[in-house]
């Protein structure tokens, strides 16, 4: 075993400092946390007080060999609510163990955004690896050990995060799909006519997967959802979401339970196995029916074959990415869609100003957009205008978080942080929970989209992690679905005026499964359309 120079800090509790080098990282806090100096993160080898072992950090007792792993058992099916209890009570670095395995959850978003520029080794989902390998699929990263060549397939997924491709893919296919939006959504009102408004029983579910569906097809595979592309399919589009929300569920669970699918198959293996399956035979299915371009337009699967090809690697890759970002692309967008339609309902007077915004950039809304084929042009050019509507949606981004725990690090090396020594091999999460955030944003809890302007007092702290990650396996669908985000706001700002059941104040996001969730079942969410619309409503009969 590697013997560290640091060892003799830990052996004399009476040194007050400490000038010798060491072979391990140091990572240290900010002294204050609104700062944006990158100072005091710096890596030090002078006057370092004695490092803490592992065990004296604040956590929950465990029991022998066990440790906390009945803990995390009991709470597989909502990890998230399980974890923030822990910071509440044990403050920014909280120490748990899992068998032999030791974890961190860290809720410091200095240390957590220098921890990630210096360590990339990242968390393996356990269940995806053991059922990819035993089907004989290529492992996506996530699936893959960090000293296994993940590098190979990363690089095909990097493909969709490429800058120039949001300009010359990803925005000239998603836009095309703005009429389809707002046909489904007037597809599925219900008109409630006591408030004399309507409505959508699950605006998730009814509206913003589908369209997530559709914009992952429609960016990769360039086609749309036409019903008799949709006959050819052999599912549903519902049925591929339901499945991949389970799926989603599932792998999520699964990571915190004792790996005995590896010998016995659990009923939520045996579930989680039917779901991938099915994802894999109805990916291969879209991949065949879409094979030649219908759009006319650049697509993205032609430059994930190219790069796979450069890389020696088989079609089953690119099926593999297709499926990952399809899966992903489904599931946590549509859940962040429909948080965004409940923030422009709760934030009024913050909708109206970006509607005004939106009119000096497109003019007044027109029922063409609705009508017509592919309904409003949106260039980069416009995007780069829309100041209010950016500012808007990095505060959805920054508040209303559906997976608080992210950039999961494994180390691969031996590192001092926070004034503890921790040993390769452990696991460190981050916890962006808004309450524990708070003390390192200013008015971190309130919703101020005025924060994101350039100069603002407000700001988040330099080199903030965000939303999708940061370094070299951050989310390769950033780029999809950040378009999708302005897409759905801009036309759905632009056609209704938005309000929820829950009075003045933003309903509660829901954690009884992997991801946090706006549960429509318990908040409602109302649409009143604007002028040039209801004479068209009336047509079709929605006001019954």
């Amino acid at each position: 075993m590697k013997t560290l120079k640091t060892v003799t800090l830990l052996a004399s509790k009476q040194q007050t400092t400490a000038r010798a080098f060491s072979t391990t990282t140091l990572i240290t806090s900010q002294k204050c946390p609104h700062l944006n100096s990158e100072s005091s993160s710096e890596t030090s080898t002078l006057n370092k007080q004695p490092l803490k072992r592992f065990d004296e950090m604040p956590g929950p007792k465990g029991l022998p060999v066990l440790g906390n792993a009945l803990e995390l058992a009991k709470h597989a099916n909502n990890p998230v609510q399980y974890f923030t209890e822990l910071a509440a009570k044990y403050g920014d670095m909280v120490r748990t163990r899992v068998f032999n395995e030791k974890m961190v959850l860290l809720s410091d978003p200095q240390l957590a955004r220098v921890l990630s520029r210096e360590e990339e080794g990242r968390i393996t989902l356990k269940a995806g690896r053991h059922y990819s390998l035993d089907r004989g699929y290529p492992l996506i990263p996530l699936f893959a050990y960090t000293h296994e060549n993940w590098n190979d397939m990363r690089q095909v997924l990097n493909v969709a995060m490429k800058p120039q491709f949001v300009n010359e893919i990803i925005l000239p296919q998603l836009t095309e799909l703005n009429s389809d939006l707002l046909q489904d959504i007037i597809k599925h009102f219900k008109f409630d006519k006591e408030r004399q408004q309507f409505y959508i029983e699950d605006p998730n579910r009814d509206v913003t997967s589908p369209y997530a569906f559709g914009s992952v097809l429609k960016s990769i595979l360039g086609g749309r959802l036409s019903k008799e592309k949709l006959s050819q399919f052999g599912f549903t589009v519902r049925q591929f979401i339901d499945d991949g929300n389970v799926g989603a569920d599932l792998i999520t669970k699964l990571q915190y339970l004792p790996q005995i699918y590896k010998y016995y198959k659990t009923k939520d293996y045996k579930e989680f196995e039917r779901v991938l399956d099915l994802t894999h035979t109805r990916v291969e299915r879209m991949m065949e029916l879409y094979k030649e371009n219908e759009s006319g337009k650049a697509r993205l699967v032609e430059y994930f074959e190219e790069r796979a090809k450069e890389s020696n690697m088989d079609s089953k890759c690119v099926g593999a990415c297709t499926g990952a970002l399809f899966n992903a692309g489904t599931d946590v967008t549509a859940k962040v869609l429909a948080i965004l339609l409940y923030r422009v309902a709760n934030e009024k007077d913050y909708a109206d100003r970006m509607y005004e915004e939106l009119v000096t950039v497109f003019g007044e809304p027109t029922l063409d957009e609705i009508t017509s084929e592919n309904g409003l042009v949106v260039t980069s050019e416009d995007l780069k205008q829309l100041r209010l509507c950016k500012n808007f949606i990095d505060e959805v981004l920054r508040v209303d978080h559906i997976i608080p725990i992210r950039n999961t690090r494994y180390l691969s090396k031996d590192i001092e942080l926070g004034g503890y020594l921790l040993e390769k091999g452990t696991l460190i999460s981050f916890l962006d929970e808004l309450n524990t955030q708070s003390k390192y944003v200013p008015r971190g809890c309130e919703f101020l989209p005025d924060r994101h302007e350039k100069g603002s007092d407000l700001s988040e702290p330099k080199g903030y992690l965000g939303p999708f990650g940061r370094g070299a396996r951050k989310c390769p669908g950033e780029r999809v679905a950040g378009i999708e985000v302005y897409l759905t706001l801009i036309n759905v700002v632009r056609h209704f005026k938005l309000a929820h059941s829950n009075g003045d104040q933003f309903p509660p996001l829901s954690a009884d499964k992997s991801m946090m969730f706006m549960d429509a079942s318990k908040y409602r969410l109302f649409f009143t359309p604007r002028d040039h619309l209801i004479n068209h409503l009336k047509q079709l009969n929605k006001y019954q």
